[in-house]
């Protein structure tokens, strides 16, 4: 039906290619999780860079799939950073309480560590285009094996429609 993939390796010590690296067309959720509470109608198919499918967020669609795994199943060597990376389109040229949620979590789901992406940098002045984003997250010292990393796509206002699609993680060492 679509493509999910999940290719992690080893690699040289200071090889600049990412420990694993995970992506989703929507095409199929499997591997993502549903937020509790969420409705099936996060994937869509209203529009989509790619494929027939995109994530859907906004109109009462705060959260939806998510991300999680914890990092000593994502390498066996910690990891420092992680780059998210996909396109968004809005019907509105600003998207700003749209944003993707990076965070850490322990074995009791307590944030040791946070940060949210906002799109309207992305997204300003190109209403109704796709656009390519790119974010940066630092896991610095909280990066114990047994800790979960977790992503998820999310707005507070839930007027900020806008559609994810070739949605990207890569985990550096």
């Amino acid at each position: 039906m679509g493509l999910v993939a999940l290719i992690c390796s080893c690699r040289p010590k200071y090889s600049p290619e990412p420990a694993c690296v995970v992506f989703n067309d929507f095409e199929a959720v499997s591997g993502w999780r549903n937020t509790p509470g969420n409705n099936s109608q996060t994937v869509t198919w209203e529009d989509s860079h790619s494929g027939k499918f995109s994530y859907k967020i906004g109109k009462g669609q705060d959260f939806g799939y998510y991300y999680k795994n914890k990092l000593r199943d994502i390498s066996d060597k910690k990891i420092s950073w992680v780059k998210i990376s996909g396109y968004c389109k809005s019907k509105s040229d600003k998207l700003q309480k749209t944003g993707i949620l990076c965070c850490i979590l322990d074995d009791k789901d307590v944030y040791k560590k946070w940060s949210v992406h906002f799109m309207d940098e992305f997204t300003a002045k190109k209403k109704d285009k796709w656009v390519y984003f790119e974010k940066s997250f630092d896991i610095g010292s909280v990066n114990d094996p047994g800790y979960f990393f977790s992503s998820v796509v999310c707005t507070t206002d839930s007027s900020d429609q806008a559609y994810i699609d070739d949605f990207k993680i890569e985990f550096f060492n």
